[in-house]
């Protein structure tokens, strides 16, 4: 499956690609919402975007509100990945921007690579 991470967390992303390519994943990882957009402007379509939510600029949920919007990208599935605790109501954010979910960081590792892998199955 090739995913697309969006996250401005440098640690997170090594952590979360190297987890994600020993499973045998694709992952290809940028550190911006703007990064993302441009990607998918330039015909780069993803199986999976794993979207950050608090990021410099546009944040996650703007950012997977403008993919679901745009009809060449709209049926891309969009999994938000966010800390614990600092967004409330999380669940009903991801729903309203058209996530399929979302994921706390921090993660753990089995948790994320079964979600991540129940995804790659469906």
């Amino acid at each position: 499956m090739e995913i697309l991470l969006v996250d401005d967390d440098e640690e997170v992303g090594e952590l979360a690609q190297l987890l994600l390519k020993k499973r045998g994943h694709s992952v290809r990882h940028v550190l911006t919402g703007e990064e993302c957009l441009s990607l998918l402007e330039s015909g780069y379509y993803p199986d999976l975007i794993l979207m950050d939510v608090f990021m410099p600029g546009k944040d996650g949920l703007q950012i997977t509100r403008e993919i679901k919007s745009n009809p060449k990208t709209k049926d891309i599935p969009v999994l938000l990945f966010t800390v614990m605790g600092t967004l409330s109501g999380i669940e009903e954010a991801a729903k309203k921007a058209g996530a399929i979910g979302y994921i706390p960081k921090p993660f753990n590792r089995s948790e994320f690579l079964s979600y991540i892998e129940s995804i790659a199955k469906a």
